[in-house]
């Protein structure tokens, strides 16, 4: 039934010819579409409405269709025409009910490619906005764009699979290289944690041996003084002995001076004070101590930088409180947390809430930005940083101070001299980034914003010269509450 709806459909008007008429190029048209398309194109210029071929002469290029007359008239008696229509209309809607292989335009059956506009389009839309194109079968379109535009994009994808792969692939091998060099920092900082806590119990334990060995030699002095004492009790015993044999009015006259004698001989003999060793003393919180001791090699910094945030030709140090600009490009991935356009890097914790510090040594670097930048700031492509772009920071460049409060406003910062620390101060609740000269203990600017998301302290630098986070003092205080709280858990 498909076949034959096209046999004996007009390609102009999609029904049952009417007065079929055969141009010689054997593509047939209802007389009154054909007169429609060539009056409006004009009689000097006759093309077929499906092929564009030219039909030179005047009115002897066109020949009834006798046969195909026939054809649809019998047709029609029959009843085709419904059937036709029903068939159409089945075939020319989709499963969301709206049309396919339909001109919206014209309502006529898209036969044809516009090469130029890349485009379906029926016979009406050739005659009136494609004439002058060029045009192609949709079997011979698709076929191309199936070969070229289909399997170009496919190569495209695969070429950047390919290369998506590599990066994946040398992203692997940083990890790796990360992770090797990481497991060596590691045991290289617990090493030096092992020394300090072997030279501390060396330390320790030679204290020890120092109090046993003086407590050892004064007992030792004791127990020899004991011993010429028990010789001389000894003696005076044999003495006593001997004035003890007399007869009883000698004894009883004497009695009194040999009682007094004898207790006299008495000596005391009892334990010095701390005479045994201390062991509070040398263990007593020895752990703690320990740690106390140990703050001298392992300082606490109240900011460390995130390698993977850091701009390709920045360098940071081992401990990753210190930055600078090393010149030479390093080979890691491009991963999307990295900045890629300028030599910055961020701190490696966010804060989202509560209030924080910390201060940042500028020394001898000739051009620096320090403060906060917001998690979500731009970091591939070029960007001011201001408060619109997620930035809150101050500048120096050429000698000169400044805040950029705006793409266009910048407000100079005074200072009477060089600036050597900058203390950054967030107050995320309270919205605001403030920085004070850390040494003269004046203040340079406060930003005021109501902050959104959390913010990482943020760092710049184009010198050789090291921006260093400063270590935090840190102290344990046990407070009167504690103390009490402890004794009252005791009690109960």
């Amino acid at each position: 039934m498909a076949l034959l709806e096209d046999e004996l459909s007009c390609p102009v008007c999609r029904e049952l010819f009417r007065e079929p008429l055969l141009l010689p190029c054997g593509h047939s048209f209802c007389r009154s579409c054909l007169e429609e398309s060539w009056r409006e194109r004009g009689r000097e210029e006759r093309r077929c409405p499906l092929c564009r071929h030219h039909s030179q002469g005047s009115r002897d290029v066109t020949a009834p269709n006798l046969a195909l007359r026939n054809l649809c008239e019998a047709f029609r008696r029959d009843g085709g025409p419904t059937v036709l229509q029903a068939n159409r209309e089945h075939q020319l809607l989709g499963p969301d009910g709206r049309s396919q292989g339909v001109c919206p335009e014209h309502a006529q059956r898209l036969q044809l490619y516009c090469q130029d506009d890349e485009q379906l389009v029926c016979v009406e839309c050739v005659t009136q906005e494609h004439h002058t194109h060029t045009f192609s079968s949709l079997c011979k379109a698709a076929h191309q764009r199936r070969q070229d535009t289909i399997r170009s994009i496919m190569r495209t994808l695969a070429d950047q699979l390919d290369v998506d792969k590599i990066l994946c692939g040398e992203a692997l091998a940083h990890v790796k290289e990360q992770a090797a060099q990481t497991e060596v920092q590691i045991k290289e900082e617990f090493e030096k944690l092992q020394q300090f806590l072997r030279r501390e119990e060396e330390e320790r334990i030679t204290a020890l041996r120092q109090e046993e060995e003086r407590k050892r030699w004064r007992l030792t002095e004791k127990i020899g003084e004991m011993e010429e004492a028990a010789v001389t009790l000894e003696r005076r015993a044999e003495l006593v002995e001997l004035e003890m044999g007399a007869d009883d009015v000698t004894f009883l006259q004497t009695y009194k001076d040999m009682e007094q004698r004898v207790k006299a001989s008495v000596l005391d003999h009892t334990l010095d004070a701390g005479a045994l060793i201390d062991v509070s003393k040398h263990t007593g919180n020895i752990r703690f101590r320990a740690w106390e001791r140990m703050r001298r090699i392992a300082p606490y910094y109240p900011v460390v930088l995130d390698p993977n945030t850091a701009h390709r030709f920045l360098h940071l140090s081992e401990d990753l409180s210190c930055v600078w600009d090393s010149g030479t490009r390093a080979d890691v991935p491009e991963n999307p947390e990295r900045f890629g356009e300028y030599e910055e890097v961020l701190g490696s914790e966010g804060f989202c809430s509560g209030r924080r510090g910390w201060e940042v040594e500028v020394g001898g670097a000739e051009i620096w930005i320090v403060g906060v930048a917001q998690e979500s700031c731009e970091r591939k492509r070029k960007c001011k940083t201001v408060p619109d772009e997620g930035f809150w920071v101050i500048h120096h460049r050429d000698g000169r101070y400044s805040a950029l409060v705006s793409t266009d406003v910048s407000v100079p910062l005074h200072s009477a001299h060089k600036l050597q620390r900058i203390r950054v101060e967030l107050d995320w609740p309270g919205g605001q980034v403030t920085f004070t000269d850390a040494d003269a203990h004046t203040h340079l600017h406060t930003y005021t914003h109501t902050f959104t998301e959390r913010l990482h302290p943020y760092f710049y630098t184009q010198g050789k010269q090291p921006l260093k986070i400063l270590p935090a003092s840190v102290s344990v205080c046990v407070g009167e509450t504690t103390m009490t709280a402890a004794m009252a858990t005791a009690v109960a």
